[in-house]
């Protein structure tokens, strides 16, 4: 909802996913020159060519493009950057980072491809790799999405 200057009010974050819900659908994307402030979840895929600054960050998958940067508290099951992330980065099945890619700050990964060329910059930490990745880590987006529209 938006006030009569524009500003927004408040957002809805809230996911309600049946039990039966293997793919969460939904999906965002920050075009080259938009600058959002602030916290996101998307139960599905993130794209990002613009700026995502500040709070909270959630997608199963996010793809970073070249132009675009994150910084914030980063988590994903799946991350693929050619831009630029800042802060911390959580992927807990797989980050890929492409050649003109730079992670900067606290990074965690199940697992990691890096293309010759790409920055990886800060402390690094592997996931415990779990019998069924793909699997608990949906599971464990969910359970990221819940506890932030819980705290609102």
């Amino acid at each position: 909802m938006a006030n009569k200057a524009g500003d927004i009010t408040s957002v809805d974050f809230s996911y309600n996913a049946s039990a039966n819900d293997q793919e969460p659908e939904g999906c965002a994307f920050i075009g080259e020159g938009v600058i959002f402030h602030g916290s996101i979840v998307v139960p599905g895929k993130l794209v990002v060519h613009g700026k995502i600054e500040g709070g909270e960050i959630g997608a199963r998958e996010l793809i970073v493009g070249r132009t675009g940067v994150v910084s914030g508290q980063v988590r994903a099951d799946i991350a693929e950057v050619h831009g630029r992330i800042v802060e911390n980065l959580e992927a807990k099945v797989r980050l890929s980072l492409r050649k003109s890619g730079s992670v900067e700050g606290s990074v965690a990964y199940g697992e990691i491809e890096i293309e010759k060329g790409g920055r990886l910059l800060g402390t690094v930490a592997t996931l415990e790799a779990t019998e069924d990745a793909d699997s608990s880590g949906a599971e464990s987006t969910k359970k990221f999405v819940a506890q932030l529209v819980a705290n609102g």
